[in-house]
């Protein structure tokens, strides 16, 4: 008896094949963790905070936990708050700390070495008279702003074992660092729980962590300084990391058809003026993140940049002729979208 051959024909074997990539790619997808996004914005730290998580819950403990680091921070080193450590060792002239804030001011002086003291953590006097940002701001005279100036000196700061100590009259100041402690403490916290993915932005401070779900890397865009505070001159990609800006549009004060800035030049006692209307910097620590881009933004783009490069930090440098200036890690995932702005290269 002659073999009997099965044939199918092509409408069936096209079913067929059909049939085995549907089955595959929902196997496929059943494999892909399902992910939900938890957002939420509050005002802390006197700048808007807003949390973007990633989760298969519903992130709602971790949103009140990351609320709570918030505060509790805010309550440790606001030199404006007078239960904080700050405060009391702004008044006391000493005080015992714990390894977390010795590590702060461990790195603070660090930085403040290595920028030959652009970076000052002492600059509380200065920070105060002038007073940039809060009512009845105004620029101070010379005999007081001299006074203030004689009282800034980094070198002063003693950290050992147990305690932390400061010149007399001495006042500290961490504003510029706290909100990228903040994301510092935040990452900690992330890693112990189920996020997949964040996005955490407190005000000029960010912490990229985790997967993006919807592509390989984060997007970042970079603020425009000279635009509303929602527009950008151009933005790169992260895989993870923190960023901060530092920029003359913050906090200004005007007077007499002058503009003021926050960020204070440690050495003159007025605002810094090197050229620049912002650094971003990307860094894997937030602290230093925050540090270096007021060291970066007091220090100019050329030696600013030599200071990141120091730490492995990667920056975007503007100045007041609306150039741009960007590192040469970030270089080949910077795009430019604002055409008033020049991309002049890497720094």
């Amino acid at each position: 008896m002659a073999e009997k051959k099965h044939r199918i024909n092509a409408p069936t074997l096209l079913v067929i094949i059909a049939v085995i990539a549907l089955t595959a790619a929902v196997a496929f997808d059943a494999m892909k963790p399902r992910y939900s996004l938890r957002e939420k914005s509050t005002v802390a730290m006197g700048t808007v905070v807003t949390q973007k998580l990633y989760s298969k819950g519903d992130c709602n403990d971790t949103v009140k936990i990351i609320e709570d680091i918030i505060r509790d921070t805010e309550d440790s080193i606001s030199r404006r708050i007078s239960s904080s450590d700050i405060a009391a060792l702004n008044e006391k002239g000493e005080i015992s700390a714990d390894e977390k804030l010795r590590d702060i001011f461990d790195k603070c002086n660090k930085v403040y070495a290595d920028s030959d003291g652009a970076f000052d953590i002492t600059v509380g006097a200065l920070s105060a008279l002038w007073n940039i940002g809060e009512e009845g701001a105004a620029v101070p005279p010379d005999g007081e702003l001299k006074t203030a100036l004689s009282l800034v000196d980094g070198g002063k700061v003693s950290v050992t074992d147990d305690r932390i100590q400061i010149g007399e009259g001495q006042l500290v100041d961490l504003g510029a660092v706290g909100k990228g402690l903040v994301c510092d403490y935040i990452k900690e916290e992330l890693e112990g729980s189920d996020v997949y993915g964040a996005v955490i932005l407190v005000g000029g401070s960010v912490l990229l962590y985790g997967q993006n779900p919807d592509a390989d890397s984060w997007r970042v865009a970079v603020r425009n300084p000279r635009g509303e505070s929602n527009e950008t001159l151009g933005s790169f990609t992260l895989k993870e990391g923190f960023v901060s800006t530092s920029g003359d549009y913050e906090r200004i004060l005007e007077e007499n058809g002058r503009t003021y800035h926050h960020i204070l030049d440690s050495k003159t006692g007025y605002p810094a003026e090197s050229g620049l209307m912002s650094v971003t910097v990307v860094c894997d620590n937030g602290l230093l993140s925050d540090a270096l881009s007021t060291a970066a933004f007091v220090l100019g783009r050329e030696k600013g940049s030599e200071l990141l490069a120091e730490y492995g930090a990667e920056g975007i440098f503007v100045d007041k002729d609306k150039s741009v200036y960007v590192t040469e890690g970030l270089g080949d995932s910077f795009t430019l979208t604002d055409s008033s702005y020049t991309l002049r290269g890497k720094s």
